[in-house]
């Protein structure tokens, strides 16, 4: 195996990354086609460095005829992250962090930029981002959308998160001696019949193992032969020496197709696709036929959800108050209406009868018997003396 180390110097008077002195694609190149005959180990620490160099390297890198293992060991930041990205196995370490984020330009490269130069470059920007999400969507599975909100908010992943979104494959941490016990078993199961494994996953919850520890494990073939007939006895039956038939069996899924595996559907059962059991379940939820939710990680079921029974009863109960609720308010409403009604129909009443009195009055007619003083006066009887004449 060959390493191809990409590690930023952050040395004042010899400073590189992505694309400058020793990790300019022409020199990275030259070490990856050297080594064409051999396996590839990627070890990363960068902050990344020019855009086009970085997808020269990762090209470069996904047509190597030889298997690439890369190893996030400080960060994977910006154009480092894509070359990351070209490892058929990608493994991160414990103290490590990979960053995706926006492509940029350095306007001390380009000189003086009018309008219309920063238009074309914002443009340009845009474009080279498509190609960096479609990077990560192929390696992550991930929607482009999702891909893209995480790429404008500048992404700091922890080896957790970045496992967990896609982007790596498996955390390093340090082998102890549980773990080595622990994949001896893999290993042997793992070489077993479809059948064996099945049982395995179930009841050992048994998954996977690192290369490294299968080559030293496989040298080590008198304890593997002893360990394996210890496990031969396993599928035996003690007191009448016969071999435990497992069944197969399958439950259907909601969209028509089925899930199958060997002995019961439970936490740790190893499930299929194909009745042949050759091909493993999709990880995420697969909704059974009644109703019930399977989820499945490394072709393990992780959990099952039961299916949500509505309980009629209750819901009548609830249906049932409702209903003399509404009827309760609907009498009070009635209630108020006719009394609202009395009400109206007394006015009613009560104006008519008003109008009624209007329509019968007439005023007397005060002049009949009025005339004027001078009219009615009584005729004078006084009679003016006359004078005597002499």
């Amino acid at each position: 195996m060959t390493e191809i180390l990409l590690y930023d110097s952050c040395d004042f008077w010899d400073s590189s990354f992505i694309g400058v002195g020793e990790l300019s694609a022409n020199n990275v190149i030259a070490k990856i086609e050297a080594a064409k005959e051999d396996e590839l180990l990627v070890r990363i620490h960068s902050g990344g460095g020019f855009v086009f160099d970085g997808w020269a390297i990762y090209n470069a890198l996904k047509n190597h005829p030889k298997k690439v293992t890369v190893r996030i060991e400080g960060i994977a930041a910006s154009i480092a992250s894509i070359i990351a990205m070209a490892g058929q196995e990608i493994i991160i370490c414990e103290a490590a962090m990979l960053m995706i984020h926006k492509p940029s330009i350095d306007p001390w490269f380009y000189g003086s930029m009018d309008a219309e130069d920063l238009k074309r470059e914002a443009l340009t920007l845009d474009q080279i981002q498509a190609v960096l999400a479609s990077i990560y969507v192929a390696k992550t599975g991930l929607d482009t959308a999702i891909i893209n909100d995480m790429i404008n908010a500048e992404t700091y992943m922890t080896p957790t998160e970045a496992i967990s979104f896609g982007f790596a494959d498996r955390m390093d941490k340090t082998i102890t001696e549980t773990t080595i016990a622990e994949n001896l078993f893999k290993h042997l199961f793992q070489n077993a019949d479809a059948k064996t494994r099945a049982y395995a996953n179930k009841a050992l919850k048994i998954t996977d193992m690192s290369k490294e520890l299968q080559t030293s494990l496989k040298e080590n073939t008198s304890l593997l032969k002893d360990i394996k007939n210890l496990f031969s006895n396993l599928f035996k039956n003690e007191e009448k020496e016969e071999e435990v038939t497992i069944e197969n069996a399958s439950s259907e899924k909601e969209d028509g197709t089925s899930l199958y595996y060997t002995g019961d559907l439970a936490e740790g059962t190893a499930v299929f696709n194909d009745e042949a059991m050759t091909e493993p379940a999709a990880d995420g939820d697969h909704v059974l036929a009644d109703g019930r939710t399977v989820t499945v990680a490394a072709g393990l079921v992780t959990a099952i959800a039961e299916a949500v029974i509505e309980d009629e009863n209750t819901d009548n109960e609830a249906l049932n108050a409702r209903i003399a609720e509404l009827e309760s308010q609907l009498a009070e409403k009635e209630n108020q209406l006719n009394e609202a009604t009395t009400a109206l129909n007394a006015s009613n009443e009560a104006i008519k009868q008003i109008k009624d009195l209007k329509s019968k009055f007439v005023p007397k007619d005060r002049t009949q018997n009025f005339t004027k003083p001078e009219e009615n006066k009584p005729e004078s009887k006084f009679v003016k003396p006359t004078k005597n004449k002499k």
